[in-house]
């Protein structure tokens, strides 16, 4: 067999994913180089897919093809991050960016790059190594390939799939709908403007979704921060929760009441990278910049300058100015800090600076996303709080319950306090739902589905509102009598990539339970899924057991079968997604299984 694939390869897995597609090409590029030297058009081609490649790969996608002047990037597959489609459009910007920064005499541009991005559902057959590398199939590919195709030079243009999953994190342009080939219907597409900042200097913004359910954790927020500023001695709270359950809004709360009192308390907020230049203490160095106003425009020489008149202001010994300048400055440039005598006196040196802030002013530390933190800045935090400064500083960490996960004494001590999240009471889910609705009439039955989705997460019930909003206009939420309640209630991209997100950073085995289990149904017997791929029903005990230990699931106490294990998902939405995620043709034979047991 002198062509096609040997019959002893291995066959790559097959998945459903959610993934966002970004094609980018060179307008007019095939016309400009019909007859063009063959060694011209390498060179303009090898700088136009070397620097896509590098933002797509930098922002965590991969190249899956490069085909003439066409570039095929892909997000959400072999790994899903919630944020792909965010990713994607940052990628876009940058590649337009570097586009327009290139020598005058750079072809690409000359005539101008354009960019289409779509995210939906694809079929993703994924080989061996560290690329996408098999095949890609699905309607969202044909959409970014078309969208780019219809894209004017030096434009991104984007699907709704994507544009709902990223609006609040981009400024839009809205472009309207556009006829496109091999679509009955026009498509709405908008234009990515510019990405709002997620660092700043200002606590998370508390607009939004009304503020529902948390009142006994604000309070228990509010003493603390009452004693830290009263007692002037530094103080330490760990919000966990799962991702949607309000630990930004939370903080946002605080913020608002402390904005009311009449002194200044000075907020300062850091979150790790996860893409880009990932530094351990990055948090760090984003309260640094904040505070010495320094912008990311600025290059060294103006970073360092601003740091110096911020380190002059705050530190009165001129020697310690010195050490605290020297060690500030390290972080101002993104490198981080090795060997463990000079961690200790970086430490030092920032601590110092943090508690000369907190004597100035009262300051709240906000640093999210605190699960993503690497061990020595969470060590860093520790040993803050172990120095001895009569100083109002409140330090308030959030994170998913992975972080306790890795550390489960974090948050214990005299100077610390753990506040935990739990989903919302369907009454709270309803008040919520009602609220953000305003005066917009929805069917009762969409309005309970709603409530039932959510499952008390109140991101949850924000997103499936505002795309029912969105894609229908206000009085038309009402709906056709006739038309059923799924279909009204799509999961948003922004929920599903979220959960994907969770399930794919689980182990391959403990990701083959999930979803042998969504197909069992809403209520699971270990035996069953034993029976479904042969494994030891120990083996799949110990298994679902660790996935009750990552509030995936939760066990039943009295099992409904004799001698049968029994289990339940914590939310519907994660059984849908995991269900979901599986091949049609498996489904059916996994099916057949359960039902098997059953019989």
């Amino acid at each position: 067999m002198a062509c096609g694939t040997p019959l002893d390869a291995p066959i790559p897995a097959e998945e459903r994913r959610l993934v966002t597609v970004l094609f980018a090409d060179i307008a007019g590029f095939t016309e400009r180089f019909e007859r063009a030297d063959p060694e011209d058009v390498g060179a303009v081609l090898q700088s136009f897919h070397a620097r896509s490649r590098q933002e797509i790969e930098g922002f965590g996608g991969t190249v899956d093809k490069v085909a003439g002047d066409v570039v095929f990037g892909l997000f959400g597959a072999p790994t899903t991050h919630e944020d792909d489609a965010e990713r994607a459009l940052r990628a876009a910007l940058n590649i337009m960016q570097r586009t327009h920064d290139a020598d005058e005499d750079d072809m690409a541009r000359v005539l101008g790059v354009r960019i289409g991005i779509a995210t939906g559902e694809a079929m993703v057959s994924v080989g061996e190594g560290p690329r996408v590398g098999e095949r890609v199939t699905g309607d969202v590919v044909n959409l970014a390939s078309r969208l780019c195709s219809a894209a004017a030079p030096g434009c991104i243009v984007v699907a709704e799939s994507t544009f709902l999953g990223t609006r609040s994190q981009f400024r839009w342009e809205d472009l309207g709908a556009i006829e496109v080939r091999g679509k009955t219907d026009p498509v709405r597409i908008w234009r990515p403007i510019e990405p709002l900042a997620r660092v700043g200097v200002e606590p998370p913004d508390p607009l939004g979704a009304p503020f529902t359910g948390r009142g006994m954790e604000l309070d228990d927020l509010r003493r603390v921060f009452e004693h830290t500023r009263r007692d002037r001695h530094p103080a330490m709270v760990t919000i966990i929760g799962e991702p949607g359950l309000g630990k930004s809004r939370l903080i946002a709360e605080l913020s608002r009441f402390t904005d009311d009192l009449p002194d200044l308390i000075r907020w300062r907020v850091g979150r790790p990278s996860a893409y880009g230049q990932v530094t351990t203490f990055g948090p760090l160095a984003d309260i640094v910049k904040a505070e010495a106003g320094v912008l990311h425009s600025d290059d060294t020489d103006i970073a360092l300058a601003k740091l110096d008149e911020v380190v002059e202001r705050v530190m009165d010994d001129p020697s310690e100015r010195s050490r605290v300048r020297g060690h500030l400055s390290s972080l101002l440039v993104g490198s981080d800090v090795a060997g463990e005598v000079s961690l200790d006196e970086a430490f030092s040196a920032w601590a110092s600076f943090l508690e000369a802030l907190a004597a100035e002013n009262t300051t709240v530390l906000v640093l999210e996303d605190m699960h993503d933190a690497l061990d020595p800045l969470l060590g860093f935090l520790e040993r803050l709080l172990e120095r001895d400064r009569s100083v109002p500083m409140l330090v308030i960490v959030a994170a998913r319950p992975e972080l306790l996960e890795r550390y489960p004494g974090w948050g214990v001590g005299p100077a610390a306090a753990l506040v935990r999240l739990a989903p919302l009471s369907r009454d709270d889910t309803t008040r919520l739902v009602r609220s953000l609705l305003g005066s917009q009439p929805l069917p009762a039955e969409t309005r309970d589905a709603v409530v039932r989705r959510a499952g008390g997460n109140p991101l949850y019930a924000e997103e499936f509102i505002r795309t029912m909003q969105e894609r229908f206009d206000g009085s038309d939420l009402m709906g056709d009598p006739g038309q059923p309640v799924h279909a009204v209630l799509s999961l948003p991209p922004s929920i599903h990539a979220l959960l994907a997100s969770r399930l794919d950073a689980l182990p391959a085995e403990l990701r083959s339970t999930v979803q042998d289990a969504s197909v069992v149904g809403a209520v699971v017997w270990a035996g069953a899924i034993a029976h479904v791929d042969g494994r030891p029903r120990a083996q799949v005990v110990r298994h679902l057991e660790e996935l009750v230990e990552r509030q995936l699931l939760r066990r039943v106490r009295t099992s409904s079968i004799k001698d049968q294990e029994e289990f339940t998902f914590r939310h519907v939405l994660v059984r849908e997604v995991a269900y979901g995620q599986i091949p049609r043709a498996e489904r059916a034979r996994k099916h057949a299984a359960v039902a098997e047991w059953i019989g």
